[in-house]
């Protein structure tokens, strides 16, 4: 997924000091690069720098590079805005479509809204790479888990049990 435009480093791993020193200066020349706007350089500094924190946070890969040396600040900053574009195109695709298909059921014409190729096949492959994202996979897994749980550990039977009780007090006029 990375293509890093540099070696990575050849010599021994830097300390924290050394990495977090390096990282605080490319963020600086990257300040001092951004046109005069509000907040300044310095206010471009601190909203970028939280930013490189929050990806480097979600993405070990990506923190992985940058304390290999493979990735500097510009890379990372970039890697995240390519990231968060095409997280935000996704959830644009997947909306409108969920959208349009709502709409289409309400005016009776949800025939020609499933059988439209393009639209279809734009959702299913926003819906594909959503679906490889860390947070759908553990929200599976829970679903999976608490699903087994519920059938294996006798959640199941006492529901049923309750439901059967229900209907017996209603049918008794209980």
């Amino acid at each position: 997924q990375l293509a890093p435009p540099f070696p990575a480093r050849a010599t021994a791993p830097e300390t924290l000091d050394a990495l977090s020193g390096r990282l605080v200066e490319q963020l600086a020349a990257l300040a001092a690069e951004q046109p005069r706007s509000a907040g300044g350089p310095s206010g471009w500094a601190c909203r970028e720098g939280e930013r490189a924190a929050q990806a480097v946070q979600m993405n070990g890969t990506l923190a992985e590079a940058l304390i290999l040396g493979r990735m500097d600040m510009a890379s990372l900053l970039q890697a995240d805005r390519e990231y968060r574009e095409g997280s935000k195109h996704m959830y644009e695709v997947i909306t409108s479509r969920h959208k349009q298909l709502r709409t289409a059921e309400a005016s009776g014409a949800a025939g020609a809204a499933w059988a439209d190729a393009d639209a279809l096949r734009d959702y299913a492959a926003a819906a594909s790479k959503i679906g490889t994202r860390r947070w759908v996979i553990q929200g599976i897994e829970w679903c999976a888990e608490t699903a087994l749980r519920h059938v294996l550990n006798g959640g199941a039977m006492r529901l049923a049990r309750r439901n059967a009780n229900d209907a017996s007090l209603s049918l008794r006029g209980i």
